[in-house]
């Protein structure tokens, strides 16, 4: 199984630096390893709807209805990095927001329905074992060029490494997009361009 530590010393070889043993030990590269981990990994699971990471989930209403514009909050889950899907509602019907008042403001789904929601959303994984062999390159990739502005007894070839990047994701995608049924992603800008949504029902953001 895919380790932390093999996913970090994956990055520190791509940009030819020493490797780790653990990220509180006492070196440069395990220091800014341990410093970018946790953004890179959310912001690669982010990055894309992968199928290890989605969740379904069903949402209670806030008791606070929203100041203005929609009719009602539904807090996000806690371990939301990104909401994909709201089940029954067009796109105008939804927005992703702050709600409520310090210290109690909160990141809500606001939208104009009642009762429980039903949501598809990115969950933050933070167990790379769990992690499709596929994504986990990715992730590799995104920690190298996010050390290689950080380390600097290493000369890294940073296009190189943006092209490895590019690949990478292109072919973790396509693997995606394999085990998932086509779904709809949206109005795209023609159809936004012509106003012509009256009976369109994207699911996506």
């Amino acid at each position: 199984m895919t380790s932390q530590i093999q996913v970090v010393n994956a990055a520190l070889r791509l940009i030819g630096t020493r490797r780790i043993t653990a990220l509180d030990q006492s070196s440069v590269e395990a220091t800014e390893a341990e410093d970018a981990w946790s953004r890179t990994l959310d912001a690669t699971l982010r990055g894309h709807p992968w199928n290890f990471a989605m969740k379904l989930a069903q949402i209670a209403a806030d008791a606070t209805a929203p100041a203005w514009g929609y009719t009602t909050a539904y807090p996000i889950p806690s371990d939301c990095l990104r909401v994909w899907a709201v089940d029954g509602l067009e796109w105008r019907e939804w927005t992703i927001g702050r709600h409520g008042t310090s210290p109690n403001e909160i990141t809500a789904i606001l939208a104009n329905t009642t009762g429980a929601l039903n949501v598809a959303y990115v969950s933050r994984v933070s167990d790379v074992s769990r992690w499709d062999a596929m994504a986990v390159r990715v992730l590799e990739l995104d920690l190298a060029l996010e050390l290689s502005k950080k380390i600097t007894d290493s000369n890294p070839d940073v296009q190189g490494l943006y092209e490895m990047r590019r690949a990478a994701l292109r072919d973790a995608k396509a693997a995606d997009a394999v085990e998932t049924p086509p779904s709809d992603t949206g109005p795209d800008d023609f159809i936004l361009a012509r106003g012509d949504v009256s009976s369109y029902w994207p699911r996506y953001v």
